[in-house]
């Protein structure tokens, strides 16, 4: 039977590494050569070892779905997928739960007062994972916090506990959210979310927030391409320039304007690109591709 496989990180064409190790890191397309293992590696190379045993055993081709553009010609470039059927689909959200809800009501939830500006940022191991950027966020907005008096910043997804955790304006750690409702108002008591990552496939956090209209501020890079659209629901930022994320953070918050154009786009076009209606419309597609042929 044909097999339709969605990948959500690079795992399925790397080695034991569910992302390569910086963006200098092409051993997924030089099939793990002995010679390009790096250099602080020692013993037995884990990642050449599994990904010789995926090269063993996958012998019949996949049809590869990607969620970002990003993802798909990361496959296409990797020497264990590039011969492979590769489409782009999107996850999907319900965007009927992910949807803007009046800010009274869901600041009044997290007790988020109603005149501050409120920056959100969250992710699995928020401050604790490297990848998903926390140093950079909080080094922006340091960068700008004379700028952002009457700013706070709310970080979801991390439990652990941190010593030191400055930047300038007050922080608020709000732990896991667990259920969706309450994650859908938390994006409503927003006035922006923030994308730090430095690498990433298209996380959900993103169109999320995206779905309950918040603006957006992101990285240009990997998957984040595909969220935010420079001008239209939000800013893209050279990475990994935390200076001009500032500026943009500080541009966003001081001017409603611009806020209410963001805001308006962004949900149009999660609706537009992420609806279970649109996507599942896509794999239909691809399926009836798949069997006509």
């Amino acid at each position: 039977k044909p097999i339709v496989w969605t990948l959500h990180d690079t795992w399925s064409f790397c080695g034991s590494e569910h992302y390569p190790n910086g963006f200098d890191d092409i051993r997924f397309k030089n099939s793990y050569s002995k010679t390009s293992r790096p250099k602080n590696h020692n013993k037995l190379d884990l990642d050449r070892w599994c990904w010789l045993r995926k090269k063993h055993h996958w012998k019949k081709n996949f049809y590869i779905v990607c969620p970002s553009h990003w993802m798909a010609n990361f496959a296409k470039e990797s020497s264990l997928m590039k011969n492979m059927d590769i489409s782009v689909i999107p996850n999907p959200i319900d965007t009927e739960l992910f949807k803007p809800i009046p800010k009274k009501i869901s600041r009044d939830l997290f007790k988020i007062p109603i005149d501050k500006k409120v920056i959100l940022f969250g992710a699995v191991g928020a401050l604790n994972d490297k990848r998903k950027g926390s140093d950079l966020l909080l080094k922006a907005l340091d960068y700008t916090s004379k700028e952002i008096s009457d700013a706070i910043i709310l970080i979801f997804g991390d439990n652990k506990k941190y010593k030191d955790i400055k930047c300038g304006i007050p922080i608020y750690r709000l732990g896991n959210i667990n259920d969706k409702q309450s994650l859908s108002c938390l994006y409503s008591a927003a006035d922006l979310f923030v994308l730090p990552s430095r690498m990433d496939n298209l996380p959900n956090t993103g169109i999320e927030a995206s779905a309950c209209g918040i603006p957006l501020v992101a990285f240009n890079t990997s998957g984040l391409s595909d969220i935010v659209i420079q001008n239209e629901n939000g800013f893209l930022i050279d990475k990994f320039n935390y200076k001009e994320m500032g500026r943009a953070i500080t541009n966003i918050l001081n001017n409603q304007n611009l806020r209410r154009k963001f805001s308006l786009n962004s949900r149009n076009i999660a609706i537009n690109s992420y609806s279970y209606e649109k996507i599942s419309n896509k794999y239909i597609h691809l399926y009836k591709r798949i069997l006509s042929s």
